[in-house]
């Protein structure tokens, strides 16, 4: 069983925040734009790592922007 109280409370950091979450993927890419990815390059580097989704993970999506 997981405790998700002790989850809520570490959670204190935007990647800890994004614990078991999809996001679709234009949420994703508003992500990527609010971190500086813009470029038709960068999206379609994106794309070649992490697919072309309807939905990503949370922090995978983070992991990728380097956290």
């Amino acid at each position: 069983m997981t405790d998700y109280n002790l989850l809520f409370e570490s959670g204190d950091t935007y990647y800890d925040s994004a614990y078991a979450m999809d996001i679709s993927q234009d949420r994703a890419l508003q992500e990527l734009a609010n971190h500086g990815v813009t470029t038709n390059e960068g999206i379609v580097e994106f794309y070649e790592d992490m697919g072309d989704k309807e939905s990503y993970p949370a922090q995978k999506v983070l992991e990728w922007l380097g956290y």
